[in-house]
């Protein structure tokens, strides 16, 4: 009954860890560089700011 579990294994477990690490670092430049890009792709579309994405206020404008 008192028997040491080592579940997960400690490889197992850094190798997760850092997978997650990854995943959020991805995650992170993607939506920074979705940012950087919002500007030219406005003006190549010639959109107007409340256009791109759902606004939750519509009295917002240029």
């Amino acid at each position: 009954m008192n028997e040491k579990i080592d579940w997960p294994s400690k490889k197992y477990a850094w190798f997760f860890t850092t997978l997650l690490l990854i995943t959020y670092t991805v995650s992170f430049i993607d939506r920074a560089m979705i940012n950087l890009l919002i500007d030219p792709i406005r003006s190549d579309l010639k959109t107007l700011r409340y256009t791109n994405g759902s606004n939750s206020w519509p009295w917002f404008h240029d």
